[in-house]
């Protein structure tokens, strides 16, 4: 009877134990302040904490009714000074002098005293220098803090005094500022970039050797296909039906129909100058006369190749066009393709009036030039003898020989 009565007064009280006397309260309600550092909580209404001087309240946070300075409201009529609030009528409101020594200012009376340094700064023989604040690494300003160095197996020390990866970005080569090993490129036609990235050193090329480190990018199958500086395959007798192609000096064919002649790759019949200026000059002149001269009708002017100007030589055997000297358009070393048949014949008997030319054909008897440069030496240039039929090799500024210009003759 008694353990009936106790359980009844106990729940019927219950209801009173939990609500305060307004009944808005619930005493067993969890406040939560999370984000709030001023007023009532949301949740039970319970506060989270007052603000301090010369600040209120605002939708949970302390905001300052006047200035702030420093993590602190300032008082009304106080502004915010050498990182304290001040009133005008205060000796360190004005003064600069503690502050471009960086250090507080104390007032005393109606003094401005300068006292210790300030936030970030410390006291080095009487001199506020910059602390290691905001640095991790390094010295600080003055080099005469340590503050700290750098773990990493990379990182190195900013002038900021951060530490950095030295190989962020890279995966090859050494770093940029300590040289540390970023790594290396492990591809076989791979090298290391200045950036420090691995790229393929034979990309789009299919030939040669690679422009950076000469990798082998394969070679070029068939004839008269040749490597292009590009790394390209291509037909080194393109647009040619005769003579050497122009890299690797294959043969692009020959000319059979009678009175041509393999003219830069072309079948043609040629227009010599005739007569040629009775003047002799060094090389270039030469070269630029014929292609500046207007002749006959005809400006495409040009000094002829060695190969070419062989085709005149009549009488001498020996360097008339497949003759046993081997200067020609495709062999222009001095070292390899001169030899004792190159000296041409006896002199001055040729067959026209002495000369090994053909009858008819006018000018000088002397030596010509020829466009074609000493594949050892490009100070020489090739030239013809037609006193003896002579095939020689000559100074371009040292040497004064005649000229004679040719064309392809028109159809």
């Amino acid at each position: 009877m008694k353990m009936d009565l106790y359980l009844f007064l106990a729940t019927s009280m219950l209801p009173a134990l939990l609500l305060s006397c307004d009944n808005t309260i619930d005493v067993g309600c969890e406040p939560d302040c999370s984000g709030i550092e001023c007023g009532a909580d949301p949740v039970c209404g319970q506060s989270c904490g007052t603000c301090g001087d010369n600040a209120v309240c605002e939708t949970g946070q302390c905001q300052c009714e006047f200035e702030s300075c420093n993590d602190q409201c300032c008082a009304e009529g106080e502004f915010c000074r050498n990182e304290r609030c001040l009133s005008p009528s205060d000796p360190c409101f004005d003064d600069t002098s503690c502050a471009t020594q960086h250090r507080k200012c104390i007032s005393s009376g109606e003094e401005a005293i300068c006292g210790d340094c300030l936030e970030g700064y410390y006291d080095n023989q009487g001199q506020c220098d910059e602390d290691c604040t905001g640095r991790e690494c390094g010295t600080n300003p003055n080099g005469q803090m340590n503050c700290g160095t750098c773990s990493g197996t990379t990182e190195f020390c900013s002038e900021e005094g951060q530490c950095q990866d030295d190989c962020e970005g890279r995966n090859c080569g050494t770093s940029p500022n300590e040289g540390f090993d970023c790594g290396a490129c492990t591809g076989e036609t791979e090298f290391c970039t200045e950036e420090g990235v691995c790229e393929d050193d034979c990309a789009g090329r299919v030939c040669g050797a690679s422009p950076n480190e000469a990798f082998d990018c394969g070679v070029c199958s068939g004839v008269p296909v040749y490597c292009t500086n590009e790394g390209l395959c291509e037909d080194d007798c393109a647009g040619r039906v005769c003579g050497p192609s122009p890299h690797e000096g294959f043969d692009c064919g020959t000319c059979s129909v009678s009175g041509e002649i393999c003219m830069v790759g072309q079948c043609a019949v040629p227009e010599w100058q005739d007569p040629p200026p009775l003047s002799e000059g060094y090389w270039q002149p030469a070269v630029d006369y014929c292609d500046s001269l207007t002749f006959d009708g005809h400006n495409d002017w040009r000094l002829p190749t060695v190969s070419e100007l062989r085709t005149l030589i009549r009488g001498c055997p020996n360097t008339e066009p497949g003759g046993s000297c081997n200067i020609a358009d495709d062999c222009l070393s001095y070292a390899y393709c001169n030899n004792d048949a190159c000296s041409g014949c006896a002199w001055e008997q040729g067959p026209t009036n002495g000369c090994y030319w053909p009858a008819g054909l006018e000018g000088h008897c002397a030596h010509y030039w020829s466009s074609s440069t000493n594949a050892d030496d490009n100070g020489w240039a090739w030239g013809i003898g037609f006193p003896n039929g002579q095939i020689g090799n000559y100074g371009k500024d040292g040497h004064r020989l005649y000229m004679r210009c040719v064309r392809p003759a028109s159809p």
